[in-house]
């Protein structure tokens, strides 16, 4: 896969350790999510505890490797001169049936606007970006390791 956007976009900044390991599940080609041992529910982004029971106690599991659209957008304006090359792009949010309706925030890619369809099946695929870290996207109709 191409790079999607520029290498010159910001990484995020983990600000805690529940973020500095969703980022590590990444470098590793793994997108995980947290899930409440004692109640079953699955988050996104990861939090202390669990909004449902308020239990801290959680285990990663991975999301599978496909979603469906459950919202996007094309972006046609630059809102860091960072991304000034790549628009449009398209920022999408997909959900994955399998972990209770669990919503993702990415990006949609290889797929052309006019082919985007809510409720379409998408594939994971990661995107290389730097220090070894991978970005998890989605395509339409592939799956890549």
């Amino acid at each position: 896969m191409s790079e999607y956007l520029s290498a010159a976009v910001p990484f995020p900044e983990p600000r805690n350790q529940d973020e500095r390991s969703f980022w590590a599940h990444c470098a590793q080609k793994r997108l995980a999510f947290r899930r409440c041992t004692s109640c079953g529910h699955t988050q996104n982004p990861p939090l202390p505890l669990c909004p449902r029971c308020q239990s801290t106690d959680y285990e990663w599991i991975n999301a599978p490797d496909h979603a469906e659209l459950y919202t996007y957008t094309v972006v046609h304006h630059v809102i860091h001169g960072s991304v000034s090359e790549s628009v449009p792009y398209i920022v999408a949010v997909v959900m994955f049936p399998e972990l209770g309706g669990l919503r993702f925030v990415t990006n949609l890619v290889d797929v052309r606007h006019d082919e985007m369809v809510i409720g379409m099946r998408v594939s994971l695929v990661w995107e290389a970006f730097k220090d070894g870290v991978y970005l998890p996207r989605f395509a339409k109709g592939r799956v890549e390791s």
